[in-house]
């Protein structure tokens, strides 16, 4: 074998190894945060919205209510918002691969 193919496996090999590593010595979110940079959670203002022109997009808004054309209208519920976040609680947590954890998500 050739010395460039050699040390590719070892490369290769190393990183087998590293990876786990950093994971189980930072933990996932903060390794996450190492390989991909820190997350910004930004509000959305879709009154001013713009899609970009990029295709791997997929507005979906209420009738009226986004400034960009969506590419689909979303549906409306009856109900308060706060009655329709409750049956999606309730869906979630009948669900057998959600962990209880979500019902802990903050209200907005």
């Amino acid at each position: 074998m050739s010395k460039r193919l050699i040390n590719s496996i070892k490369a290769i090999a190393a990183l087998i190894v590293l990876l786990p590593l950093l994971v189980v010595v930072l933990g996932r979110e903060k390794s996450l945060e190492v390989v991909f940079g820190a997350i910004k959670i930004t509000p959305v203002d879709f009154a001013t919205l713009e899609l970009s022109p990029k295709p791997n997009q997929f507005l979906v808004c209420p009738p009226g209510y986004c400034a960009a054309k969506p590419h689909m209208l979303s549906p409306t519920f009856k109900g308060s918002a706060d009655d329709l976040r409750q049956r999606w609680m309730k869906m979630l947590a009948a669900q057998p691969r959600i962990r209880a954890w979500l019902a802990a998500l903050p209200q907005p």
